[in-house]
């Protein structure tokens, strides 16, 4: 909510690298034993922080004076301490820890005395460098598939293409995913397996290569297996599609408890025998 009696939009100590969001995340990342495949923090927000000289106490880049958050086209001509604050969390967010910034944007006002949120948070991204950073939410409801098509975008590139390494296996597996669910129009059936082809060639550097030089497949990369290439495109595609269908009801069913998962399977063969 905006105006009076709105709670105060503090983005300048949620981002703070030594006691906000992001050190809560690195230190939770320095338990593990081992450095994060991926690693991320993302912020929800529903309006865009504005400098606040009263009702606050003070002036930060997320303080604003509540009745004034939208105090003006900000997209227009941003305060640099906003977004210097927040761009500049993000940037040494990623080089300090390896934690890369989402903002979930879920409103975009976009009246004449207000900010817009989304434009804004752009900006921060913009200065950041990291293109990626902002989710549009603030479709209507009659929208919500691609919204959560948005969301599921940068969810699933966290979360896929590189899995632990099961015990026992080598180069010698075959690895396939399976789609669960119809995602029209690339299949109208299910179950359908899809095989991925393995790829000598697949590792860390190069499918984080500018250049594209990712080869289509996987392989063992240290303690995991790492899909590179179209497979890794197509999976994580299957997986938005599923999530968003099944979110958006055409699935017949709805809400996150029910969306199925798209499982990733490595088959060895048995030890001194044709099977499996």
């Amino acid at each position: 909510m905006t105006g009076a009696g709105c709670s105060t939009l503090d983005l300048s100590a949620a981002t703070d690298l030594n006691n906000g969001a992001y050190a809560e995340a690195a230190k939770f990342a320095s338990g593990l034993g081992e450095p994060l495949n991926v690693g991320a923090v993302m912020f929800f927000v529903n309006r865009a922080p504005t400098t606040g000289t009263s009702g606050d106490g003070g002036s930060d880049a997320g303080g604003g004076t509540c009745a004034g958050e939208f105090s003006g086209p900000e997209c227009a001509s941003a305060p640099a301490n906003e977004l210097t604050t927040l761009a500049t969390a993000a940037q040494e967010a990623l080089s300090k820890d390896g934690l890369q910034t989402f903002y979930v944007v879920l409103s975009n006002d976009n009246s004449s005395t207000n900010t817009p949120p989304l434009c804004f948070y752009q900006q921060v991204a913009q200065m950041a460098g990291q293109p990626n950073m902002v989710i549009d939410a603030t479709q209507p409801l009659a929208m919500a598939q691609e919204a959560v098509q948005n969301f599921a975008g940068v969810a699933t590139g966290l979360g896929t293409c590189v899995y632990e390494l099961p015990p026992g296996v080598d180069t010698s597996a075959k690895v396939s995913f399976t789609i669960p669910i119809a995602t029209p129009p690339t299949t109208t059936t299910a179950p359908v397996p899809v095989p991925i082809p393995f790829a000598q060639g697949c590792n860390a550097a190069a499918q984080s290569s500018d250049a594209g030089t990712a080869p289509d497949g996987w392989n063992i990369d240290g303690n995991h297996i790492r899909i590179c290439g179209n497979s890794c495109s197509n999976l994580q595609h299957t997986v938005e599609a599923v999530t968003a269908i099944t979110l958006s009801g055409d699935a017949g069913t709805s809400g996150a408890a029910a969306v199925p998962e798209v499982p990733v399977t490595v088959t060895m063969s048995c030890a001194n025998s044709s099977g499996s």
